[in-house]
């Protein structure tokens, strides 16, 4: 997922390995002008400590990056309501940027021509 979004040097510094596959999307926004925003939330802990966000495990356990896309394509939204984290795709084809996320109870499906980093934020649960 890391290498398929601009500015994106401070998501390889704390996962350097990439982000496991297993993620939550938190939100999703689409507005006039082609664009959208799109939060993921892992719960994969960072490759290092960020001084603001506290220690991991006791401050916080998810983290959340927000993206700003452009370009939308296609959005499919099936029972957003039962969102949790699950197995989740992302992939390049041709000049998009697919993410497709399913469980039983939810589905989403996003056809984007480009994402950007915008920042991350924390929570615990």
């Amino acid at each position: 997922m890391i290498n398929l979004v601009q500015r994106n040097e401070f998501l390889k510094s704390i996962f350097p390995t990439g982000i496991g596959n297993s993620v939550m999307i938190g939100q999703i926004g689409v507005s006039l002008g082609n664009r959208c925003s799109v939060n993921i939330h892992t719960q994969q802990c960072p490759a290092k400590e960020i001084a603001k966000w506290g220690k991991w495990g006791e401050n916080f356990n998810v983290i959340v990056i927000e993206l700003l896309g452009c370009e939308v394509k296609s959005v499919s939204i099936k029972n957003f309501a039962k969102m949790i984290f699950g197995p989740t795709s992302f992939e390049k084809v041709d000049d998009l940027i697919i993410i497709d996320y399913f469980n039983n109870d939810c589905q989403v499906h996003l056809e984007i021509g480009d994402m950007i980093f915008q920042k991350c934020s924390t929570y615990i649960i």
